[in-house]
């Protein structure tokens, strides 16, 4: 290499490559070019067009919603540190041909199936359902705040008819002042 660099400070680079040294360049360059074009032509020949170059896009029609099987609305939600719960008052009205029952709570990643009550509400009838929360509970997950007035209880109920039929509904409800005694 420093050969070459110094033939060509000389006044002497345009004899370091020849004539032939030019041929065999471009031989080369287009045995190479040949043999991509063949290598082309084969694999179109041989492997058939899997992949399309371009796409339908396709928009999938959306169902209609169903129609909810009951309507709930959280009437208060009250913490009573003397028991140990959060009290909180559910108003449920069916609007299902089926009766309806609370079949789970869900907290957090928990679900606190044996706090609720038994009770289903009879088809198109309204009744108050009374949901008591453990604090024990709610304390290990760290879902109490510390020093706090109030809390926020804030949760999925799932509802279910005896026909298989499920909703949830979300409460994310502040309980009423906790009050020192």
């Amino acid at each position: 290499l420093l050969a070459r660099l110094g033939a060509v400070d000389a006044g002497r680079g345009g004899s370091l490559v020849t004539r032939r040294d030019t041929a065999v360049g471009i031989g080369f360059a287009g045995a190479a070019l040949a043999l991509v074009g063949a290598g082309a032509l084969v694999t179109a020949a041989t492997v058939p067009d899997t992949v399309p170059i371009q796409v339908a896009r396709v928009t999938p029609e959306l169902l209609p919603p169903s129609d909810p099987l009951v309507r709930s609305e959280v009437g208060s939600v009250v913490v009573d540190p003397d028991a140990g719960v959060v009290r909180m008052e559910l108003s449920v009205r069916n609007r299902s041909a089926e009766p309806v029952s609370l079949s789970r709570l869900q907290v957090a990643e928990q679900e606190l199936t044996e706090l609720l009550p038994d009770p289903a509400v009879p088809s198109g009838g309204e009744e108050t359902i009374t949901v008591e929360v453990d604090l024990a509970v709610l304390a290990e997950h760290n879902l109490l705040p510390l020093d706090e007035p109030q809390a926020r209880l804030t949760g999925l109920l799932f509802f279910s008819a005896v026909d298989g039929a499920e909703q949830v509904s979300e409460v994310d409800e502040v309980t009423a002042p906790v009050l020192p005694s």
